[in-house]
């Protein structure tokens, strides 16, 4: 009886690692990037901003560089809002409404089967 457990535990480990190795070749990861102009009202050292709206955009993995902005400065940022509500930016650009607004990514709609 253990022998058939240990067996069917096996096929079991065996299907759920072939599965995720496949999953990623199907799987598509969208996100919706947004563009926001405001006046700086503060920058970190970790180069956090904080615009006049009051919220707070963090870099992302590839830090922009922000040499010679200063708080008090208008800018741009393109940034994407991540599952637990951190907004990050990606790019930024020196004036109001200086970068262009990206496309928005449309749910696909299910096609019917006959």
């Amino acid at each position: 009886m253990k022998i058939g457990k240990i067996v069917l535990l096996c096929l079991c480990v065996g299907f759920m690692v072939s599965a995720v190795m496949v999953a990623p070749g199907f799987a598509a990861l969208t996100v919706q990037m947004e563009v926001i102009s405001g006046k700086i009202l503060s920058i970190q050292a970790n180069k956090v901003v904080r615009l006049d709206d009051g919220k707070v955009y963090e870099p992302g993995k590839k830090i922009v560089n922000l040499a010679g902005v200063k708080a008090g400065d208008v800018v741009t940022l393109k940034y994407f809002v991540k599952a637990d509500a951190r907004r990050v930016f990606v790019e930024y650009a020196p004036g109001r409404g200086s970068l262009p607004i990206p496309p928005r990514i449309e749910q696909p709609v299910p096609v019917p089967r006959y």
